[in-house]
């Protein structure tokens, strides 16, 4: 039996999904049934728990007030709340990474690569867990750890099965664009997959 397959799932994907009037909300729903219909193992990391309570919180109080609202204590504590539910949401949807010495100093090597401190604690969680890919809407991540990051259409494909009749001359293909460089057979996967990340 097949390994299932292990994506880390980025803040931004995650607020996509849990926000309606997000650009991407359609895509990002349609991507976590798509991951639970075909057995996925989700991951999030620690931080991205933090960062997402924090923006949905500040994101509702944002819009109330622009619709005329007061955001007194009671509202307050209503929009917590409703954070807090996110949060426990993720938490139920996917293994939460922890973050620690050990991802600070991973995200330290790569930062000449990368330069972005939170983009590399997501890939140094991501590596934690040997993930095989982290799905984001942050587009400079996927341009800087191309192979590694996809984009939620991206990972759609990938679960929809499109893929497979895709596979030539050891690449994976989206939308006629290389995305994942498949391994030969005889190569050691982890030290491959992990060597990319690094950039080597």
């Amino acid at each position: 039996m097949a390994e299932p397959l292990k994506i880390l799932v980025d803040a931004n994907v995650w607020l996509d999904y849990g926000i309606a009037t997000s650009e991407n909300h359609e895509s990002a729903v349609r991507f976590m049934v798509e991951s639970a219909v075909n057995d996925v193992v989700l991951y999030v990391s620690s931080i991205s728990l933090k960062d997402v309570f924090q923006l949905i919180v500040r994101r509702t109080k944002k819009e109330l007030r622009n619709e005329g609202t007061e955001i007194d204590a009671a509202w307050s504590a209503a929009i917590s709340e409703s954070a807090w539910s996110f949060v426990r949401s993720m938490r139920e949807a996917a293994l939460v990474v922890p973050v620690g010495s050990s991802e600070v100093l991973h995200a330290e090597t790569w930062r000449t690569a990368h330069g972005d401190l939170e983009d590399d604690l997501v890939l140094a969680a991501a590596k934690r867990v040997r993930a095989d890919c982290v799905v984001t809407s942050d587009r400079e991540l996927l341009k800087r750890a191309q192979g590694i990051c996809l984009s939620i259409d991206q990972a759609r494909s990938l679960l929809g099965k499109k893929l497979l009749d895709s596979l030539r001359n050891g690449e994976l293909f989206v939308d006629g664009s290389p995305c994942i460089r498949i391994p030969p057979a005889d190569t050691d996967v982890k030290r491959y997959r992990y060597s990319r990340m690094r950039g080597v």
